[in-house]
């Protein structure tokens, strides 16, 4: 029987595959399709399910092998936490990326409960827990001044070697905190090397250290959110770095520039809503930067940076949420020529309401098949009829002049061709990630288990230009575990 018909059967993890690391040129011939964790070419989703409320999880991730050309008859595995150096929380957060040289993703996921981020490396048989890597505070020094390690993970080639590097928010501090400062958190850089993801050559970043823009303060939280991308154009990845907490959770968001050495605090930016042309005021409790995503809207060879604003006000309704699109430019992201977008926009389905969350989780893709990238917006706490908090989705459509309110589409469970059902507290697009062809939604509290606790959380992929999809819970992955939230991180 083949590994994968082992795989399919129900094994918890993949059998133990031994893939010689490629050299240089094939990891150049490599097609490396996001989340393809076993190089066939097609993109594959994971799914963290990293809490149990009726006690302690090691926690689990559970992935989708070609969830787009074989819907439910997809391949499907668990890793469960107890496979792992871990204790808890095992899938917090999900990203996939091409850390080591051979043609396979790999993901990097991290423990809710500890400050640790687990990879773990692609193969011809898919996602294995033989070579995986275990990384805490520690592995870089000044780490015991940093706590929360992974609970915002990114992927980007920071300096222009043709591998991945790993980034790592770590929001919160420790009672000890970093000589000379006030440390409002810190992001932890993991190269790519030709033997996968390292520590050697790591390092922290830090508002006000070396070079970075800003200032840091306590309750910042800077690192609650990531997105990689050329923001410049000048051929390196960016990083920005969400800091939400900022000014009375105001928030701001903060851009290292990528380069040879990797990301640099030189000519990095800070933005937020008092800086020109950034859309909104800053108030307290917006809390701009809390979900970030990048993408070309604009067709000019830089990333623009889409910003989350999910407790944004809009008049006296709390928490109804925005989002802004700030331009790439030379000198990074900027407010000149932003595209600002509410439930209120003319053109955007739907009403914005108080508790909505427009922005919670954003994602970016090209959706219709038109070239231009599109953005996916979740409003994860909208009420929809009597259904409190069941989520929807919001797809704004890029045009040629960047993205617009047009045309644009509202999804929630009930809408036709989507799988599921609205019912209160699903939270719908509590997560969101975009695969070539597919959008996946977490919906973490929905039940699968008429009448019963059990087997709490799945996740939809949607395809055909977001038209239909298919539906994930627990019963149908090998060793899930109940009462997870399956859905809370996809990657």
């Amino acid at each position: 029987m083949s590994s994968r018909k082992l795989l399919a059967a129900g094994l918890i993890a993949l059998p133990l595959a031994v893939v010689a690391p490629a050299t240089a040129a094939q990891a150049a011939a490599c097609a490396r399709v996001k989340s393809d964790f076993n190089g066939d070419g097609r993109a594959d989703v994971a799914a963290g399910a990293p809490q149990n409320p009726l006690g302690d999880s090691q926690g689990s991730v559970s992935i989708v092998y070609d969830p787009v050309g074989a819907g439910s008859a997809a391949v499907k595995q668990t890793i469960l936490g107890s496979a792992l150096p871990v204790n808890h929380w095992l899938g917090e957060s999900l990203a996939s990326g091409y850390f080591d040289p051979d043609c396979y993703a790999d993901l990097v996921v991290g423990v809710g409960s500890e400050p640790k981020i687990i990879v773990l490396r692609g193969s011809a048989d898919g996602l294995t827990t033989e070579g995986a890597k275990s990384f805490d505070r520690f592995a870089i020094p000044g780490g015991e001044h940093h706590y929360l390690l992974g609970e915002a993970v990114a992927a980007g080639d920071f300096n222009g070697d043709g591998l991945d590097d790993i980034a790592a928010g770590a929001p919160d501090k420790s009672e000890d905190e970093w000589p000379g400062t006030t440390d409002g958190g810190a992001v932890a850089i993991f190269p790519g090397s030709a033997d996968g993801a390292t520590a050697t050559g790591g390092r922290w970043i830090m508002e006000g250290a070396d070079g970075m823009a800003g200032v840091a303060s306590e309750f910042e939280v800077f690192g609650a959110a990531l997105a990689a991308g050329d923001f410049t154009g000048d051929g390196f990845t960016d990083l920005a770095v969400g800091a939400p907490g900022e000014e009375r959770n105001s928030g701001a968001v903060v851009v290292a520039r990528g380069g040879p050495a990797g990301l640099t605090g030189t000519g990095s930016v800070l933005l937020d809503q008092s800086s020109p042309g950034v859309p909104g005021t800053r108030e307290r409790g917006d809390r701009f930067g809390n979900s970030l995503a990048a993408g070309d809207f604009t067709g000019d060879g830089r990333a623009d940076l889409v910003v989350g604003s999910p407790r944004e006000a809009l008049g006296d309704l709390t928490d109804a949420g925005s989002i802004a699109v700030l331009p790439g430019s030379d000198a990074g992201p900027t407010g000149t020529g932003s595209f600002p977008f509410t439930q209120d926009t003319a053109g955007v389905p739907g009403t914005g309401e108080q508790g909505d969350r427009f922005g919670g989780s954003l994602s970016v893709a090209d959706f219709n098949g038109d070239t231009r990238p599109d953005i996916a917006v979740s409003s994860y706490s909208e009420d929809v009829s009597t259904a409190t908090d069941t989520g929807s989705v919001t797809i704004l459509y890029g045009t040629l002049t960047g993205p617009s309110a047009t045309g644009s589409r509202y999804i929630d469970q009930n809408s036709p061709g989507i799988p599921g059902a609205n019912e209160s507290g699903d939270h719908f697009g509590a997560d969101l990630t975009a695969v070539p062809g597919a959008l996946a939604v977490g919906a973490p509290d929905e039940q699968t288990s008429a009448g019963s606790s059990d087997y709490v959380g799945a996740f939809s992929v949607l395809t055909g230009n977001l038209s239909a999809g298919t539906f994930f819970g627990p019963a149908q992955f090998p060793g899930a575990i109940p009462d997870g939230r399956l859905g809370l991180a996809l990657g």
